[in-house]
């Protein structure tokens, strides 16, 4: 995978962070109001607007000041010209706030010399109306991966990764269909059985990762170097594909996807696809009780599903977590298990999650969102990090018994006494968007680890609700 491709992809995850989040990231004392589908408020960019001056669409991804010419745009648009930094910049800004990429890769890739592809960028992204993404329903993606993958097998090296390291069972990596990425070597074989299954490649157009070069007639794929993860819905659908790359230079983990195809400016590809960021769903072999876990992940959510005998749903970023409402509201429909209904949500991100308040911030809102019209019982699942930073290193490991549970309603009551702890010592701190803009992860941890106290309302599992 080329640089400008990882690149590429990266604008593509940043971009379905939602513009609200990005904007109560980034900006003090947001003041917005609903407009219908609309939010509108006052220019963030001068001090003499109206309340109606600025809009934003959440449903477009887009926003507008009705009075400074040219200051419409997306998410990124909208950092830029907020914090006065290049189209580049804020792109990695909020890839970093929102744990896209990692301090690493942020670093490293602003101490270089912005990409000569970065105009091209901004010209492809930067529009009103996004580009058009026309993929496939769910039963073609199932269809079209299933027979990718049944070109492609597993390397020696990636097995043994997988039981040493994930200590998976050769049973559960056939059932999950887990695949080294194969080199364009299967293609021809690849599109001759899909050539069989629908009468020619033309479906292909629709399928994240295929794409055409300008000039040529039959697809490719875009190539990687690692394990590949199918993604399967409630319906046990493959959605897309994850691939775990061999090489960790920062983003370890990324989408099969041809989104740099839609609307090359270079005219050198075509008939891409984006992947989108698909949640995944793990079911145990035996569902016991009627609670759903979230995680970041999807080891995690295979060790979760196991050892807790609940269902598991990944998202591949804590902003991406939109979709579950409505995947958990189709649940009963999808499970065998008379009068099954989801009673308890249990998030279980990693342990130095709390001590990054923007990652805590998306987590609130996800948790609020869900018991907007549902009674869940919500606890949030926590542990020494010191044991483990992933839950899947605590299960490996077997520290079970260590992972706590904890009272969602009573740890937010907790963590906004810290917050206003560091405004009240802190002048030039005056609300929790100024924290996130302000302080850094390590500023904020220290504050963490000092002040917050978990005594009065941590319970161990032998009390979980279920």
């Amino acid at each position: 995978m080329s640089k400008k491709d990882e690149l590429e992809e990266i604008f593509e995850q940043v971009l379905q962070v939602p513009i609200l989040d990005v904007l109560e990231a980034f900006v003090d004392n947001l003041q917005l109001h609903k407009a219908g589908s609309n939010y509108q408020g006052y220019s963030p960019f001068r001090e003499d607007s109206a309340n109606t001056s600025f809009t934003i669409s959440p449903s477009r991804g887009i926003f507008k000041d009705w009075v400074m010419e040219g200051y419409t745009g997306n998410n990124i648009k909208f950092v830029s010209l907020y914090k006065n930094i290049s189209y580049f910049e804020a792109c990695m800004e909020i890839a970093l706030k929102f744990n896209i990429v990692d301090a690493d890769f942020y670093s490293k890739t602003l101490s270089k010399k912005p990409p000569r592809d970065i105009v091209l960028f901004e010209r492809k992204y930067n529009v009103v109306s996004k580009p058009e993404n026309n993929i496939a329903d769910e039963n073609t993606l199932d269809r079209v991966f299933r027979i990718f993958i049944s070109c492609c097998k597993l390397s020696e090296s990636h097995k043994k990764y997988l039981l040493e390291k994930r200590g998976m069972t050769e049973e559960e990596i056939n059932e999950f269909h887990l695949f080294t990425f194969p080199s364009r070597g299967i293609i021809r074989t690849f599109l001759k059985k899909v050539t069989e299954e629908f009468g020619n490649t033309d479906i292909l157009e629709r399928i994240p990762g295929f794409y055409k070069r300008v000039g040529e007639s039959n697809y490719t794929f875009i190539r990687y170097t690692g394990i590949g993860i199918p993604i399967t819905n409630e319906k046990n659908h493959i959605v897309g594909i994850q691939i775990r790359k061999d090489n960790d230079d920062g983003q370890r983990y990324t989408w099969f996807s041809s989104a740099f195809a839609i609307n090359d400016d270079k005219k050198q590809t075509e008939k891409g696809t984006s992947s989108g960021s698909p949640v995944a769903v793990i079911y145990p072999k035996t569902i016991k009780y009627k609670s759903v876990f979230i995680t970041e992940g999807f080891f995690k959510a295979v060790e979760i599903a196991k050892n807790f005998d609940c269902i598991c749903l990944s998202v591949q970023g804590v902003s991406t977590w939109k979709p579950i409402k409505a995947i958990i509201d189709a649940l009963p429909l999808e499970v065998s298990v008379p009068n099954f209904y989801v009673k308890a949500v249990y998030p279980a991100f990693d342990a130095d999650m709390c001590r990054n308040i923007n990652v805590y911030m998306q987590l609130k809102k996800m948790t609020d969102s869900l018991r907007e019209d549902r009674d869940y019982i919500i606890n949030y699942i926590s542990w020494d990090m010191n044991l483990g930073k992933g839950i899947d290193d605590m299960l490996i490991a077997g520290h079970k018994s260590e992972i706590l549970n904890i009272n969602k309603d009573a740890y937010d009551r907790e963590y906004m006494k810290l917050v206003d702890k560091i405004i009240a010592e802190k002048d030039d701190i005056e609300n929790v968007s100024q924290i996130c803009t302000k302080m850094t992860c390590d500023e904020f941890g220290a504050f963490f680890d000092k002040y917050f106290d978990l005594k009065g309302f941590i319970k161990r599992w032998t009390l979980f609700v279920m």
